[in-house]
């Protein structure tokens, strides 16, 4: 699993692929940050009122970072081999942070290939079906900026 420091590598050039990859790693460090020393009770607890639990956030960011890979390259994160996870009260936190890594490096691998043009592309064939006329930049942003706003929900319940 990747260990992250205080800061992650500064952008070295002012490009679109750059600020994208530094505010990938930045909220990559900040989730593994949020998610540090928790455990299988920290992410099973019931905040109530319907709202999910740690466990089920994490969850959902799994699947967010596999829907952004799979916009930009289909089949890209299907490749990537998916451990059994667990289930709520039942997390298997290794697997969760293993597999959110290897997803990480997937990103990376294929966002080094992307090009203006792929931004621009559609998927109209893939899921959710309100996006097939998005391009794939706004297939890709939506779901990133997710990710980041579930990073600060965990660690807001980290601190409850």
């Amino acid at each position: 699993m990747a260990t992250y420091g205080d800061e992650v590598d500064a952008p070295s050039e002012g490009s679109l692929h750059e600020m994208l990859r530094y505010s990938w790693d930045e909220t990559a460090r900040r989730w593994h940050n949020s998610t540090k020393d928790l455990t299988n009770e920290d992410f099973s607890a019931d905040p109530g009122a319907g709202a999910w639990s740690i466990g089920e956030i994490f969850k959902h960011q799994l699947m967010l970072q596999g829907m952004i890979i799979e916009n930009l390259e289909p089949g890209a994160a299907k490749s990537v081999e998916r451990p059994d996870i667990g289930e709520p009260g039942n997390w298997n936190l290794e697997a969760m942070f293993t597999y959110r890594e290897a997803l990480n490096d997937r990103f990376r691998e294929v966002w080094a290939k992307v090009t203006p043009e792929t931004l621009m592309e559609k998927r109209p064939d893939m899921r959710p079906d309100h996006w097939a006329e998005w391009p794939v930049g706004m297939r890709v942003m939506r779901p990133f900026i997710d990710i980041a706003t579930h990073v600060g929900q965990i660690n807001y319940a980290r601190r409850q």
